[in-house]
C-alpha cells in the first residue's frame, strides 16, 4: 500500500512538470539569477525532500490529485520568490558582490562602475590595438566569421556585435545575460583568436607585392610561356627520329642527349620515341654499364 502511494506521488509529480514550466515562466523575472530549468530542478528537489510528510503527514496530499496540484503550485510560486536573490547564503553573497554600482558622467550619463573603471583605468590589449589599425583587419575578420571553426556560432555573434561598436552592457541586454558574462566570453574569444592567428599585424607594407608575385607564379606555372619552355623544338625531334631510324641500335638515349647538347633530357627523348613507336631503334645498355659510365 505504501509503495502504491509513493508510485502515485511520483506519477503526479511527473505529470505536473508541464505545469511547473508554466508557473516558472509566468512568475520568473528576467533578472532572476537562476534559469527556468534550474528553478524547476530546485522545485522538484524541494518537493521530493518533503515527500514523506506530503504522503504520510497530517497534511497529506494523497487524498486526490487536485490537492497535490494545489500544494505543488504554492510551493513552486513561493520558490520563485525565495530564490530571486540566490538559493543559498553563498549565492546571495556572490550576487550581492556582483551587482555594479552606478557612476554619473557628463558625456554618457549614468554608467556602471565596471564600465567607468574600464574607461578610466583599463587599457586596450596591445595585440588588438595593432589588430584594429592593421590593413589586414577586414580580411581576417571575414575569415574568422565566415570560414573558421575555432569559434562557436554564439562566440561569432558576440564578436560581430563587439566589432560593430556595441558596448558590453548593450550586448548583455540583447542576449539576456550580465555584462560580466559578456566580458568573460570576450576574453575567451580573444584568447582563441590569438592562439589561432600567427601573423605579424604590422607587416602590411609588402603584402600587395607578395600577392602580385604569387599571381604571377601561378600564371607562369599554368601559362603558355612555361609550356613553350618545356616543349621540345620540332627540329630536335626530327633530328632524333632521323638518327635512330637511319642508325638502328647505334645510339642510346644518353648518346642522343649529347647529340642535342642536352637541350632535351634522356627521359624526354625516351618518352618521345616510345610515343612515336620508334623506341626499338634505340641501343640498350645494361644498368651496371650505365652506372660505371656515370662514375667514370
Amino acid at each position: 500500500m505504501n509503495l502504491t502511494k509513493e508510485n502515485l506521488f511520483n506519477e503526479w509529480l511527473s505529470d505536473y512538470q508541464s505545469d511547473l514550466a508554466k508557473i516558472v515562466g509566468k512568475h520568473r523575472l528576467d533578472r532572476h539569477p537562476l534559469s527556468a530549468e534550474e528553478i524547476i530542478s530546485e522545485i522538484n528537489i524541494g518537493i521530493l525532500k518533503k515527500k514523506d510528510s506530503l504522503i504520510y503527514g497530517e497534511s497529506s496530499v494523497m487524498d486526490c490529485q487536485s490537492t497535490f496540484k494545489k500544494v505543488a503550485y504554492a510551493f513552486a510560486r513561493n520558490f520563485v520568490s525565495w530564490t530571486a536573490d540566490g538559493v543559498s547564503l553563498k549565492d546571495k553573497k556572490y550576487l550581492t558582490l556582483r551587482k555594479d554600482g552606478v557612476v554619473s558622467t557628463e558625456d554618457e550619463g549614468e554608467i556602471s562602475l565596471f564600465e567607468y573603471v574600464s574607461q578610466t583605468i583599463g587599457s586596450e590589449d596591445p595585440f588588438f590595438k595593432k589588430f584594429n589599425t592593421s590593413k589586414k583587419f577586414s580580411n581576417i575578420m571575414k575569415w574568422i566569421l565566415q570560414y573558421s571553426e575555432f569559434l562557436s556560432p554564439h562566440q561569432k555573434n558576440l564578436l560581430e556585435l563587439v566589432v560593430s561598436g556595441q558596448k558590453f552592457n548593450v550586448i548583455a541586454e540583447l542576449t539576456n545575460v550580465t555584462h560580466q558574462a559578456i566580458s568573460a566570453a570576450m576574453i575567451d574569444i580573444f584568447d582563441s583568436i590569438k592562439s589561432h592567428i600567427k601573423i605579424d599585424l604590422l607587416s602590411d607594407g609588402n603584402d600587395g607585392q607578395k600577392i602580385k608575385e604569387g599571381h604571377e607564379s601561378v600564371r607562369y606555372l599554368f601559362g603558355k610561356e612555361r609550356v613553350a619552355e618545356r616543349s621540345s623544338n620540332k627540329s630536335d625531334l626530327d633530328k632524333i627520329l632521323s638518327l635512330v631510324v637511319n642508325n638502328p641500335k647505334k645510339f642510346t638515349v644518353h648518346d642522343l642527349e649529347s647529340k642535342l647538347s642536352n637541350r632535351m633530357s634522356a627521359k624526354q627523348i625516351c618518352a618521345y620515341l616510345c610515343k612515336s613507336k620508334h623506341h626499338e631503334f634505340l641501343k640498350y645498355t645494361s644498368r651496371r654499364k650505365i652506372s660505371a659510365q656515370n662514375k667514370a
